[in-house]
């Protein structure tokens, strides 16, 4: 009749199809999240990309880095575009905020000369941190020395919602 491919007037007609493969792959974001302290902007999430490429960021608070620093707690998602391909992934991240509780221990050494004040105050904050300490004498010191006789308040800061006092 006739060849394939090819149709003739009052002739046959023949079809043939084609398959076209997908060869692009998809960027697969993970998202790994620190938690923020304190109701403080000191958290973060680190996120890693497969394969490896150029990409770009969109987050949901507008940032366009890979890697997100300096955020309150909260949750967030993220576009990553392949620069290559124009293939997108969405990842989400929950940044959990935490409070610790700061507790205070100390020793207080008694006043034991009559001329001069050599009380002293030897606190502990833990966890262990970075801490901001305000005296009810308006000392910002850790410790105390060189005191006279008398109540001592310290307030404990990490920062933010985090606060612990003790008097001593």
């Amino acid at each position: 009749c006739c060849d394939s491919g090819t149709s003739v007037p009052g002739g046959c007609t023949a079809i043939a199809t084609a398959t076209v493969a997908n060869n692009t792959t998809a960027p697969t974001p993970t998202a790994t999240p620190t938690a923020s302290t304190c109701g403080q902007n000191n958290g973060a999430i680190d996120l890693n990309v497969a394969p490896a490429g150029a990409y770009t960021f969109n987050w949901s608070n507008n940032a366009t880095t890979e890697d997100l620093a300096g955020i309150p707690a909260g949750t967030y998602a993220v576009t990553v575009t392949a620069t290559a391909t124009g293939c997108t992934a969405t990842a989400n991240a929950i940044v959990p905020n935490n409070n610790p509780v700061i507790n205070i221990t100390g020793n207080a050494t008694p006043v034991t000369a009559c001329a001069t004040p050599n009380g002293a105050i030897d606190i502990t904050p833990a966890p262990g941190g970075n801490y901001t300490f305000s005296w009810s004498n308006s000392a910002s010191t850790e410790d105390l020395s060189n005191l006279a006789a008398g109540s001592y308040t310290v307030t404990v800061s990490a920062g933010g919602s985090c606060t612990a006092s003790a008097s001593f």
